[in-house]
């Protein structure tokens, strides 16, 4: 009588290789990595999709933050190379601040299952400059009594609402 020796397939499990990524709004696009690990037995895939956060996935660039395209990152049996996908990301003109969306793995194929990382945030960064509101202060003149001291009153305005903490330093004379 022998004796039969069985290994179970073990296709492994695959994740996003770091729960954050980054990249310029002007750098074309922001790469993700995905790792197989734990095993190598057959073919995988895995579906990456984005959404929410603060930035706009489209089809297109103009509104769009972002193209929102699904992609799949695949290996073939044996294979535990990284894989890499990469998103469009769109350059405008307009000053928004930095802008999120997530990652999300998903839809796991060949037996594989997700691993550590199944999401991750995106964040695009801002290279627009910020604008520069004008602040103005409306024409005060006061009148000057006998009778001691006399309060003040003026106001100052933005000519445009500002997304950032806007100071000004000012000094009264005589």
């Amino acid at each position: 009588i022998g004796a039969d020796e069985f290994v179970p397939a073990n296709p492994g499990s695959l994740s996003l290789s770091a729960a954050t990524y980054s990249g310029a709004e002007n750098g074309g696009t922001i790469t993700l990595t995905l790792t197989r690990t734990g095993g190598s037995s057959g073919a995988v895939s895995t579906t990456v999709s984005y959404s929410g956060g603060s930035a706009t996935g489209g089809t297109v660039c103009n509104p769009a933050d972002y193209i929102n395209l699904s992609s799949i990152a695949s290996w073939a049996d044996g294979d535990t190379v990284d894989k890499t996908v990469t998103v469009p990301i769109c350059d405008d003109a307009v000053f928004e601040g930095d802008e999120t969306f997530n990652a999300t793995l998903g839809t796991f194929t060949g037996g594989a299952t997700g691993g550590a990382t199944t999401s991750a945030v995106v964040t695009i960064t801002e290279n627009d400059p910020p604008p520069l509101p004008a602040i103005s202060i409306n024409d005060v003149a006061q009148a000057e009594g006998n009778s001691g001291t006399s309060l003040m009153t003026f106001t100052v305005s933005l000519s445009s609402p500002s997304g950032l903490t806007v100071t000004v330093n000012y000094a009264t004379t005589d």
